[in-house]
């Protein structure tokens, strides 16, 4: 058996992720609800759901960790855990997407303050 522990907000440069806990050396826990038609459709289908790939993929890039295990429950349902691995070319991709978001954000930020400035001359 793995040790959980828990953690806050982790960075990695400007980036930033907060999984909710880390499993052992290598593992992420990442714990979510969704309502009882949607789990019981995701029990069907058995997989990992498409629609948490971009965060758990993020935590693994952020935490620098090579699996995490989704849990997703409903009280009264059985919970569902998948496990995803790193998919090394979606933090790729990820990571140029947050590096193109922090540097328009960072363009944007010294526009107002240079704006500010010109106001204040």
């Amino acid at each position: 058996s793995l040790e959980c522990e828990t953690v806050g907000f982790l960075r990695r440069g400007q980036a930033g992720a907060s999984p909710d806990a880390l499993i052992g050396q290598d593992g992420l826990l990442e714990i979510k609800t969704k309502l009882p038609h949607l789990l019981i459709e995701a029990l069907l289908k058995g997989e990992f759901p498409p629609e948490h790939k971009a965060q758990c993929q993020g935590q693994l890039w952020v935490a620098e960790r090579d699996w995490i295990d989704l849990a997703i429950y409903w009280p009264g349902l059985p919970i569902m855990i998948t496990r995803a691995h790193r998919d090394e070319a979606f933090i790729a991709e990820l990571s140029t997407a947050v590096a193109q978001f922090n540097e328009e954000l960072d363009r944007i930020i010294a526009q107002v303050a240079a704006y500010g400035r010109l106001e204040a001359a």
